[in-house]
């Protein structure tokens, strides 16, 4: 016996009268997805007017039913029927019962016009031209990702500012310790969920190692993270990210990496030092994910913290780029050698990732050849796309000069913190050459 549901014209007419209650859902419900041609009349002259207003307020019934008698002269729709169709039933319905239907109503009408859509874009294409095809499916991808990436439980006014509740911060739920105090104490507890980190130095400086050990001091700290390699490959990620968690020489890891009973033991090992503060904590997982360089877009990466979710049930904490410069904008974007506009696209597409799927965003770029090995970096000493630190939350050079790659130093200097404030501006740390550990970090005072 089949339980499917089929929308008769009476949900419709609820689900039109839901929209007049949430009119953010103008935006993202069009009219074809009412199948009552009288409810798709009266549907898409109140959005036409909402759409154009300025002030973006439901129109009222009497606008609707004057809108509808000027548009529908000839009274195809009479006054008994118009009259039936906006009057108000909720009074016989829980909320409950309209907005999950609601819901399912919106996405499978979404889904359904991507896929139109997809297959308008690639029905003509010619299918053995690599190129064409290519792009093709990375319009494919983002029209699919936009169709079904809508807010559909956001039916509330906001914080009530005069709730003493509502200003609790709940610092724990919302910021990811990073594992080294003297930084946590800069950035007011750790890095925050739905922000966008970006760490700037120059070529061999250690943006991925600095990027790679974030992933370990999460995993240690009970946090979910996604590794997103552009450059090394994934093997090579991960050696790297087992010789700091499993404390294994790097020189020594590809010949003991071979017996699986000793790294059995040692990620063992390691997972039962899991902690957070006084509590101990189940180990956070880390996954590590390659693209080809300028290979992945925004949706890619969205779509591979989905796949996360659905395959295993959990949900990412962390999100870290490696790195952005070497990304690709979405092809619907026409930024073609315009690299401002490239920056602030990507930058613009990671931190809203962050702020859809409440986890923090890192990721790194290069800075200007005449920057390499200097003791001092700046904002604007990012060569290409000033965009990039201006959509960034919190940016943070790193400094390497030669005498301090002998002596095994790093200095990470706060170059913008959006919303916290620090004494000092820069803190230096020992790196332990032969397992790639940043570690020690300290307050510096002074820099000769």
């Amino acid at each position: 016996m089949s339980t499917t549901s089929t929308v008769t014209p009476q949900l419709e007419k609820l689900f039109l009268h839901w929209i007049f209650k949430n009119s953010q859902f103008f935006k993202s419900v069009e009219g074809n997805f009412f199948k009552n041609e009288d409810l798709k009349f009266v549907y898409n002259a109140a959005r036409n007017e909402f759409l154009f207003s300025q002030d973006k307020q439901c129109p009222s019934i009497k606008e609707i039913k004057t809108m509808v008698r000027s548009l529908d002269p000839d009274e195809k729709i009479s006054t008994d029927l118009l009259n039936a169709i906006l009057k108000n039933d909720f009074t016989d319905y829980r909320d409950e019962f309209i907005e999950t239907r609601f819901k399912a109503w919106v996405l499978s009408n979404s889904t359904i016009a991507g896929l139109v859509e997809s297959i308008e874009k690639i029905k003509n294409i010619d299918r053995v031209d690599y190129t064409a095809v290519n792009e093709a499916v990375d319009l494919i991808k983002n029209v699919i990702n936009e169709k079904t990436t809508i807010d559909l439980g956001d039916s509330s006014i906001g914080i009530d500012f005069d709730d003493p509740d509502a200003h609790n911060q709940e610092t724990f739920a919302n910021k990811l310790p990073t594992g080294w105090e003297a930084f946590d104490t800069m950035l007011g507890g750790g890095i925050d969920r739905k922000t966008l980190t970006v760490y700037m130095g120059m070529v061999g400086g250690g943006k991925s190692i600095t990027l790679q050990n974030f992933c370990v001091n999460f995993a240690d700290a009970g946090f979910n993270v996604l590794y997103v390699t552009l450059e090394l490959s994934e093997k090579k990620a991960l050696k790297r990210m087992g010789s700091m968690r499993l404390n294994i020489d790097i020189n020594q890891y590809d010949v003991l990496s071979k017996d699986r009973e000793f790294m059995k033991e040692k990620i063992d090992e390691a997972n039962g030092k899991c902690t957070a503060g006084l509590f101990e904590r189940q180990p956070g997982k880390i996954w590590i994910k390659e693209f080809p360089s300028g290979s992945a877009t925004c949706t890619d990466i969205e779509n591979v913290v989905k796949l996360i979710y659905e395959t295993t049930g959990k949900r990412v904490d962390a999100l870290i780029v490696d790195y952005i410069q070497i990304m690709k904008v979405d092809p619907h974007y026409k930024v073609e050698n315009m690299l401002y506009l490239k920056g602030k696209y990507l930058a613009e597409g990671l931190r809203a990732i962050g702020q859809r799927h409440n986890l923090a965003v890192m990721t790194a770029t290069q800075i200007s050849k005449e920057k390499y090995n200097a003791n001092d970096l700046e904002l604007n000493d990012l060569p290409e796309s000033k965009a990039i630190a201006d959509t960034a939350d919190s940016v943070i050079g790193i400094i390497r000069t030669p005498q301090m790659k002998i002596e095994g130093r790093y200095h990470w200097k706060r170059l913008k913190l959006r919303d916290s404030e620090s004494e000092y501006d820069r803190i230096g740390f020992d790196f332990n050459k032969k397992t790639l550990k940043i570690y020690n970090g300290e307050f510096i005072e002074n820099v000769l």
